[in-house]
């Protein structure tokens, strides 16, 4: 009887043990890890945004669009020179600094149907990002959603055309995958988060290989083939989900490093007449700037619990 007794003794120590070890074990999967940097886009004149970034304490990042530094289809040096001299002036600026370059030269990559015209990209590609790196040597350069993938393809699918831009891969200083949610109407579908982690994963792979870090690119707003949706607001819990996404997902040892948090808010609201989502939104608005500054905030509230304070 009482080797009885000192056995059940032992065995409810033990238990009691392997019970709070459960509870800690359980307890540490719901404390989110802040790993991801947060790069905000501040637009010119924007008194909000600015403020919004300054309050939030936020990191900024530069952007150069297409039409400021491509001219006939061809990298132009004084078109990109004037630009980088007005939005980084001085040449020991440091930070980041986005390359744009969409069009032909992106699908081009994208198809690979005619590889005279990829070759001739992945020139002038490589011409815009060296010279960029030349004037302001401090700054870390990269290019906008430069691999490919499509919803229903797989990564080994794009692999040999993704392999034919690693020429400009080993020379851009971070990858920037493009995450935008196209269709919030399918985010918690199983496959679309598939495509999102999958797209994560292929920019994951290269920055493993070639050791660059991987800032992928978010949107609050969506595009769409139905002309009332196309510009519209996602849902702050559908921003959310794919924040966290990013934040866990992972290749090996690595994860992204941080976010690009874009947004076109400026132009949104000066072609609201064109859009009919953002037309109906800002009709009800009667002071932009704290319209603006509100729904920042309540989308960073969101997502918060992912980023790394400054």
């Amino acid at each position: 009887m009482r080797l009885f007794c000192v056995f059940l003794l032992i065995f409810n120590l033990l238990f009691s043990i392997f019970s709070l070890d459960l509870k800690d074990k359980a307890g540490s999967k719901q404390v989110t890890s802040k790993n991801l940097e947060l790069l905000f886009l501040v637009e010119p004149d924007s008194k909000s945004q600015l403020r919004f970034s300054q309050e939030n304490h936020l990191k900024t990042y530069t952007i150069f669009y297409q039409q400021f530094f491509v001219k006939d289809e061809k990298f132009n040096e004084d078109m990109l020179r004037k630009q980088i001299e007005v939005k980084l002036p001085d040449v020991n600026s440091t930070g980041f600094a986005v390359l744009d370059w969409e069009g032909k030269g992106l699908k081009s990559f994208q198809q690979q149907k005619d590889l005279k015209a990829v070759d001739y990209y992945k020139g002038e590609f490589l011409k815009a990002i060296k010279f960029a790196k030349k004037l302001r040597p401090n700054v870390k350069w990269g290019f906008y959603h430069l691999n490919y993938l499509d919803y229903s393809g797989t990564i080994e699918k794009y692999k040999l055309q993704n392999d034919n831009l690693i020429p400009i891969i080993k020379e851009v200083d971070f990858l920037a995958p493009s995450l935008y949610v196209y269709n919030p109407g399918l985010l918690h579908n199983r496959g679309n988060q598939n495509y999102i982690k999958n797209k994560l994963i292929q920019a994951l792979q290269y920055g493993e290989r070639y050791n660059k870090p991987v800032y992928p690119f978010v949107w609050n707003r969506t595009t769409s083939k139905d002309e009332d949706k196309h510009f519209s607001l996602i849902p702050v819990e559908y921003f959310a989900q794919v924040i966290e996404i990013i934040s866990e997902t992972g290749y090996k040892d690595q994860k992204a490093k941080g976010i690009f948090w874009w947004h076109s808010e400026g132009y949104s609201y000066r072609n609201k007449n064109k859009l009919q989502a953002v037309k109906l939104e800002y009709s009800r608005i009667n002071n932009t700037e704290d319209y603006q500054y509100q729904m920042f905030k309540e989308y960073f509230q969101s997502i918060k619990q992912y980023i790394k304070q400054n």
